[in-house]
């Protein structure tokens, strides 16, 4: 697992972490966390988003790369 992009952003006025993580099979996912941890803490504890929602939020898909579904 490699963290690509870690963000701290606010989602529905609270506080929440956002990752961009690549897994071993070249694909990337993104996670949300509903509060301010570590990028490690949020990819393995938080909530998967979907493609649609990773975008919303401005994570860009590396070149090369496939959104894990």
């Amino acid at each position: 697992m490699h963290i690509h992009e870690t963000r701290y952003m606010n989602i529905a006025d609270r506080p929440a972490t956002v990752v961009l993580v690549e897994s071993i099979a070249d694909d990337v996912a993104a996670y949300a966390f509903s509060s301010r941890v570590s990028g490690h803490h949020a990819a393995h504890h938080g909530y998967k988003l979907t493609e649609r929602e990773a975008r919303r939020l401005g994570l860009a898909i590396p070149a090369g790369k496939y959104y894990r579904r």
